[in-house]
């Protein structure tokens, strides 16, 4: 089992304290947010660099970019009729691997 730091734990708690409820629930699980890795590594830097966002900008840019892929995927697959509209966690490390094979 995987311990987390003391920074990330508290990385965790800013971010929970952030989403409340039902969002937070969803936002937690991987299978409902294929950018929680990303979110989570800004938080760890914002955490690491004492909440200086200049230091973070390319954890930012990860995360607003892996926003956009899956958003764009999203609306795609929607137009399409799919179900569901997000692929699960093993779809979407296929769709991944594809793509950097090309």
């Amino acid at each position: 089992m995987e311990t987390k730091s003391g920074s990330e734990i508290e990385a965790d708690n800013i971010r929970r304290k952030r989403n409340s409820g039902s969002d937070r629930q969803k936002l937690d699980d991987i299978n409902n947010n294929p950018c929680l890795e990303e979110a989570n590594a800004s938080y760890r830097c914002l955490h690491q660099n004492n909440f200086d966002r200049d230091s973070c900008t390319k954890y930012f840019l990860n995360y607003k970019n892996c926003r956009k892929f899956w958003g764009s995927l999203i609306r795609e697959r929607k137009g399409k009729g799919l179900v569901p509209a997000l692929p699960n966690k093993e779809e979407r490390d296929k769709i991944l691997e594809n793509i950097s094979v090309k």
